[in-house]
């Protein structure tokens, strides 16, 4: 009895072992994706991984960083803006999402291509 008791904990354990060394390498991999420039269509491409088991793995990142199948309400959606005065010469507006990626809108920019950035990045 106590030996069929070690045996289920080892494999609980091991199976636990695999699960994060499976989020610590799709973590890696998001993460080279967040740091370039490519779209995810074309960074699964590039490197051979099927669209959705990239979607899987992102989302599975996200719940595990929340601790929870999704985030809470009230971070799901839009942020606070916080309007803060810019003294450069080229009036515009900075978008900073809670991952430190910075979008630069300056005056004259289109619309069409800050919805693609956005879209992309969501």
């Amino acid at each position: 009895m106590v030996a069929m008791a070690r045996r289920r904990k080892g494999r609980a354990m091991a199976y636990k072992a695999e699960v994060e060394a499976r989020l610590e390498k799709w973590a890696g991999i998001v993460a080279e994706w967040e740091a370039g420039a490519m779209s995810r269509k074309a960074f699964c491409r590039r490197k051979g991984i099927p669209f959705s088991t990239f979607g899987y793995w992102r989302k599975r990142l996200r719940e595990a960083a929340w601790g929870k199948k999704s985030a809470p309400a009230e971070t799901a959606g839009f942020k606070p803006v916080h309007v803060v005065e810019d003294k450069s010469s080229s009036p515009g507006l900075e978008i900073i999402l809670s991952n430190d990626i910075r979008i630069a809108v300056r005056e004259g920019f289109e619309p069409a291509v800050l919805r693609a950035i956005v879209a992309a990045l969501l």
